[in-house]
């Protein structure tokens, strides 16, 4: 009776052990099925077909110990491009007969790239994510040659007409089989909230899809930045005649201003890390962040402040996991008895707040409020002694200024009376002078 009951206990094992290991290869084919290609730059591209690095620019991966940062795993890559016109830096990976993709990436600008002579956009570095249909006689895919690029996405410099702002926003463009061209999506007058913060990583998702015949206007053309959709192109003509499919994926810097900008700074870099690409919709990843964000030490316009002026307070602010969602300006005018909080608004370098004007003699002081889109906050007081000022009583100048013409006037008085006198007693001397040398007259009766 045991036995029986031992053979049924492990016939009833088996059947369960097969049926997992039935399930299993199921549930893995689900999961991975949709992904073309990924990579975490672990192993220094060696899932990829090749880098390409001209004119003295870069790629390389690194970790964290060599001053990398990382958004998963232990390394990322890094691009760098040179001051020279044509200097690039890629790392690629080939594909065949793809018609649709979606791409998911991580960005990061290590700081902004600052140039000379006000340099418009297409005229600056920048990060750019192509997809290129590659000829046979191309089989290493090239950069400069606009008829084998069929769609990318760059990180580009501009400055906003409408409010004068400078900073980095994505642009789009695709190669225009009808027109033989490259033509650029439209944009929005480079809305502010599209500006790129140095030091934060960002999920940018790029979706593409080919035109199904030549002639045809249904391609597709998205982009999304940490899960929120910017573009949505739905009537691209964007399929070749010979080549009707993406031939690789290209990501790195590209410096296209000429070489005889005057430019002396570092390299121009970016860094990439998380990369898929898939027949699906990725989406980013789940977001562990315990970190508040890092608030550098404030300062504030003009440093003397007369009565009713109003003040500009500036502070860099960021957060390299999921990024800042708010800056708080709170300032007291009553010792730290009362505190009043006003929204920090988000320029290139900085974020900037106003404390308005208060009359003289008031002793004003401030702290900065940093919240990230996880909700950690943190407090920069000047370690509980906050950053203050005062108010400089108008009258108090007047003072200075009739020092300053009692002191100035007298001194001149004083010259002029030292130089009269010089001048009064040169004359006299000349009298006496004049007297001695003439003879004495006798007048005789």
């Amino acid at each position: 009776m045991a036995t029986r009951n031992r053979f049924f206990a492990l016939l009833i094992l088996a059947v369960l052990l097969l049926s997992k290991l039935g399930n299993f290869p199921k549930q893995t084919y689900a999961e991975v099925s949709n992904i073309l290609f990924e990579s975490s730059f672990e192993d220094q591209f060696d899932d990829w077909n090749g880098t390409k690095m001209e004119h003295e620019a870069y790629v390389e991966t690194g970790n964290q110990s060599v001053g990398f940062p990382v958004h998963h795993g232990n390394n990322s890559m890094k691009s760098a491009s040179a001051a020279v016109s044509g200097s690039q830096s890629w790392a690629y990976r080939t594909f065949k007969n793809v018609t649709e993709v979606y791409v998911r990436a991580y960005v990061y600008f290590p700081e902004f790239w600052t140039y000379p002579n006000a340099w418009a956009p297409g005229y600056t570095p920048a990060w750019w994510l192509y997809f290129m249909i590659l000829a046979p006689e191309y089989p290493i895919p090239r950069s400069s040659a606009d008829q084998y690029i069929l769609t990318q996405l760059r990180a580009m410099y501009f400055t906003s007409s409408q409010s004068g702002q400078e900073g980095w926003y994505f642009q789009g463009t695709y190669y225009n089989a009808q027109d033989g061209n490259r033509a650029y999506l439209p944009d929005p007058e480079y809305p502010d909230q599209w500006t790129l913060s140095p030091r934060q990583w960002y999920c940018v998702e790029w979706y593409n899809k080919v035109a199904s015949a030549k002639e045809a206007k249904d391609g597709i053309w998205r982009l999304w930045v940490d899960g929120q959709i910017y573009y949505n192109f739905t009537d691209l003509d964007n399929r070749d005649q010979d080549y009707p499919w993406f031939g690789a994926l290209m990501v790195g810097n590209y410096e296209v201003p000429p070489s005889t900008n005057g430019w002396e700074e570092q390299f121009p870099s970016m860094h990439m890390d998380s990369l898929k690409v898939s027949t699906e919709y990725v989406g980013p990843e789940p977001i562990i962040d315990e970190t508040p964000p890092h608030v550098d030490s404030p300062a504030h316009e003009p440093e003397t402040v007369m009565p009713y002026q109003n003040v500009t307070v500036s502070v860099n602010v960021t957060d390299e996991l999921s990024g800042v969602r708010e800056v708080i300006l709170s300032h007291s005018a009553s010792d730290g008895a009362n505190w009043i909080n006003t929204t920090m608004t988000k320029a290139v370098l900085a974020y900037r707040g106003i404390i308005f004007g208060y009359p003289e003699g008031t002793n004003i002081s401030y702290k900065i409020l940093a919240y990230d889109n996880k909700g950690n906050v943190a407090i920069n007081n000047n370690t509980g002694l906050y950053y203050v000022y005062t108010v400089i009583p108008e009258f108090s100048t007047l003072p200075m200024l009739l020092t300053t013409i009692f002191v100035t006037t007298t001194l001149i008085v004083l010259r002029v009376h030292i130089k009269s006198k010089h001048l009064s007693s040169k004359a006299r001397a000349h009298s006496d002078e004049k007297q001695q040398s003439e003879p004495n007259l006798v007048l005789c009766v």
